[in-house]
């Protein structure tokens, strides 16, 4: 009998919580049946020295009828879906919803995000061990393309039009939902790293629970808007304010960090963004105490186990066999200093754009 997954994997800026269900079961071995020894992780220097092996693609294009967008590449063109149409690339199919426009390199585009995560993380979209797939042909594509990645062996990139009525994006192992304004060309494409770092740690890990899922997209964020140097207007709400005030309460974070992590994995916020605020500061102090491979070996604890997304005790579990016993003190104690320290940063990479006006990014 295959579990729920419960996958709390929206991001905007308002980061209001969405759940997809689906059945997926990622392990065959029972928390009863498993005893091991915790692996002896070793990290050496903090920068990003990982290379893929190449992997052997065995999924072929798909046979439709359905109309193909024709994207040309160009970041000058644009395309305009006169009808539902779709693009499919070697691990990636992009479905464009009728009249919607993107950009001539928009292929191009999710190819280097997916590229740019799997080297980051160390981790590869290619994996996926019983697919689970929803309703979302259904929601936004008028029932088609039911033969069109049919297996889901790639990830499916929707792009749709933006009603702005409070509707975010959202992800999960198989699929990501992006707004047509997400990949424009004058725009900053931090939404698409977000969406597709959950694609990325779920087709990569069992249920780990919405406070490092959307840790790790957050994290993927800010690492990338650095690296690339363009403004992310939602890494704001993270930050200190000039008079040190922090838009998210940590005193409970402070007073006992795993149990406001139970709080924040088992609470739905909303508008408070509870799980988004206490994820970020939570992975930013895993890579910097334990180096960036930390994340993929959480990942790959967590297929050690068979258990749900209503499991915190065993997500809190794999955390520690990852890391260490004392992975919550240690947080507890680099906190204050710690993200004060990003709060810093944060502030002063923001302010070479303050020349710049740029209206509030929906999400």
């Amino acid at each position: 009998m295959k579990s729920n997954k419960l996958l709390a994997v929206a991001a905007c800026c308002a980061m209001v919580l969405i759940s997809v269900s689906c059945g997926k079961e990622k392990s065959k071995v029972s928390e009863e049946q498993k005893t091991f020894e915790p692996p002896k992780a070793s990290y050496g220097e903090k920068e990003i020295t990982t290379t893929l092996a190449p992997i052997e693609r065995t999924s072929k294009e798909s046979v439709s009828d359905w109309p193909v967008a024709d994207l040309s590449g160009d970041p000058d063109d644009s395309f305009t879906a006169e009808e539902h149409c779709y693009y499919e690339g070697d691990r990636y199919v992009i479905f464009i919803q009728k009249g919607v426009t993107v950009p001539g390199d928009t292929a191009k585009k999710i190819e280097y995000v997916m590229s740019s995560l799997e080297e980051l993380f160390g981790m590869s979209f290619d994996y996926m061990d019983d697919p689970s797939d929803n309703n979302w042909r259904y929601l936004y594509f008028d029932k088609e393309f039911e033969d069109v990645n049919p297996d889901c062996s790639k990830v499916n990139v929707l792009i749709t039009k933006n009603p702005h009525d409070g509707r975010v994006n959202w992800a999960m192992d198989t699929c990501a939902m992006l707004y047509e304004e997400d990949l424009q060309k004058d725009g900053s494409i931090y939404v698409a790293y977000h969406e597709l770092a959950h694609v990325l740690q779920l087709r990569n890990a069992h249920e780990l629970g919405q406070v490092f899922h959307e840790g790790v997209a957050e994290y993927a964020e800010w690492y990338f808007a650095q690296k690339e140097n363009y403004r992310d207007d939602s890494l704001d709400v993270f930050s200190r304010d000039e008079d040190g005030m922090l838009s998210y309460d940590e005193s409970e974070m402070l007073k006992d960090a795993e149990a406001a992590f139970v709080f924040e994995n088992e609470t739905s916020s909303g508008i408070f963004q509870r799980h988004y605020q206490y994820g970020f500061r939570f992975v930013s102090f895993l890579v910097d105490t334990y180096g960036i491979e930390v994340i993929k070996d959480i990942c790959d604890m967590s297929l050690q186990f068979t258990f749900d997304y209503t499991r915190t005790d065993m997500i809190i579990r794999v955390l520690k066999e990852a890391t260490s016993e004392d992975v919550f003190e240690r947080f507890e104690k680099w906190l204050p200093e710690g993200w004060d320290q990003y709060t810093e940063e944060c502030r002063e990479y923001m302010r070479q754009f303050e020349e710049v006006p740029v209206s509030p990014t929906e999400r």
